[in-house]
C-alpha cells in the first residue's frame, strides 16, 4: 500500500536537508562489518567503531534539527525498488526522529561501556552493536512492512544472539 493510498503525504529529503540522511543513518552502522577485513589492529577498531557511532549520533541529531514540527506528513522520505515486492521506503514523523535519537544515543554509551567495562571479545561484540543500530535505524525509519519485518528478524537474531552469549548472570546457563 502507498502512502497516497492511506491518504498521506511525505516530503522527499531533498526539499529539507542536502543528503538523504536515513539512508546514512541506516548505511554507516553497516560499514563497521566491513572493518575487520580492513583494519586488523584491534585498538584501531575501537577508535573508528566509536568514530562511527559518533558520526551517528551527529547525523541523528541533525535529523532532529531539521524536522518540520508544524508538519504531519512523513519527511524525509526515500524509495528505492528492489525486487518485486521488496522496496526500500523510509521516512519518519516527530516521534521516529525521537527514537533515532535515543538509539544513536545508546549505541555511542554501549560502545563506550563495552572499552570501559572491558568485555570479553569486544571486536565481534561491537559488530554486533552495529547491526543492531542499522537495523534499529531501519525499523524507525520503514514505512514498508516487508522490509521492516526482515530488518526486525535481523534485529531480534543479533540482539538474542548478544543476550546469550555476553550475559554476566550467574543464571546464564540454566
Amino acid at each position: 500500500m502507498t502512502l497516497s493510498a492511506l491518504h498521506l503525504t511525505a516530503i522527499h529529503w531533498s526539499q529539507q536537508i542536502s543528503y538523504p540522511v536515513l539512508a546514512a543513518l541506516q548505511i554507516l552502522p553497516l560499514l563497521a562489518l566491513l572493518m575487520p577485513r580492513l583494519v586488523k589492529h584491534a585498538r584501531l577498531q575501537y577508535w573508528i567503531t566509536l568514530l562511527i557511532v559518533t558520526v551517528e549520533m551527529l547525523l541523528a541529531i541533525d535529523l532532529y534539527r531539521h524536522v518540520d514540527t508544524a508538519s504531519n506528513a512523513w519527511q524525509f522520505a526515500e524509495y528505492l525498488p528492489i525486487l518485486g515486492a521488496l522496496q526500500y521506503h523510509a521516512a519518519v514523523n516527530g516521534v521516529g526522529v525521537l527514537f533515532i535519537l535515543l538509539t544513536a544515543l545508546i549505541c555511542l554509551m554501549v560502545v563506550i561501556y563495552i572499552e570501559v567495562v572491558g568485555l570479553h571479545e569486544r571486536l565481534p561484540l561491537f559488530r554486533l552493536v552495529m547491526l543492531c543500530e542499522a537495523s534499529l535505524m531501519s525499523q524507525f525509519a520503514s514505512i514498508d512492512m516487508l522490509w521492516f519485518s526482515l530488518v526486525s528478524g535481523i534485529q531480534m537474531t543479533a540482539s538474542g544472539y548478544m543476550m546469550w552469549y555476553w550475559a554476566t548472570s550467574p543464571d546464564r546457563d540454566r
